[in-house]
């Protein structure tokens, strides 16, 4: 591992452990055996480093969206979906130090960046919903969405997805993916086409 990339792994372990305050420059190079100004060396400042280690989460999690969605574009809509939602919620499940810090970010964001750290998280739901826009609008095409609002389909979906989010917060793994199951069972047949 390089130094770069053990400082934003050890900075992202302390923000997850400590919150902002507790994540110092000083302790980030204790950890990892170097002076602070090696450190400096790579982050002008504690703000750059932490919105690095935002940048960088929250790009990771898009990306797993985007290559669900590009490797399953054979699969009808219902399927496409799916897959993506599973493969998001798997890694934030497997990631329990990258969600501690997702979490902290959406309720306690660190004042000095919290400007910084909104546009970030805003722009992700953007890219987000580009990407669920274009599988509700195939669907509806295809037939197997009812009509409708494509981009309102891809905002409830990502309302279902902070929903299951908080979920699984509270809930162990088994009783997670059987709210899962059940959640999104009832939100596809609100938008199938011929559902009542």
């Amino acid at each position: 591992m390089s130094t770069k990339d053990a400082i934003l792994s050890t900075a992202m372990l302390l923000y997850a452990e400590k919150g902002y305050e507790g994540m110092t420059m000083k302790e980030i190079a204790t950890r990892i055996g170097v002076t602070p100004p090696a450190v400096y060396a790579y982050f002008e400042s504690k703000e750059d480093l932490f919105l690095q280690i935002c940048k960088g989460f929250l790009h990771e999690h898009f990306q797993v969206a985007f290559t669900h969605t590009e490797a399953a574009q054979h699969l009808t809509a219902k399927q496409q979906l799916e897959q993506m939602l599973r493969g998001i919620f798997e890694f934030q499940i497997n990631q329990p130090i990258s969600i501690k810090v997702f979490f902290r970010l959406l309720l306690f964001p660190p004042e000095i960046v919290a400007k910084d750290t909104l546009h970030e998280l805003l722009d992700l739901e953007d890219r987000e919903i580009e990407v669920f826009s274009a599988i509700f609008d195939k669907g509806i095409k295809d037939g197997e969405i009812r009509d409708g609002n494509y981009r309102m389909y891809a905002y409830s979906l990502l309302c279902l997805m902070d929903g299951l989010f908080w979920q699984m917060q509270r809930l162990d793994e088994v009783q997670f993916w059987q709210r899962f199951d059940l959640v999104w069972e009832q939100f596809w047949k609100g938008i199938e086409k011929g559902a009542s």
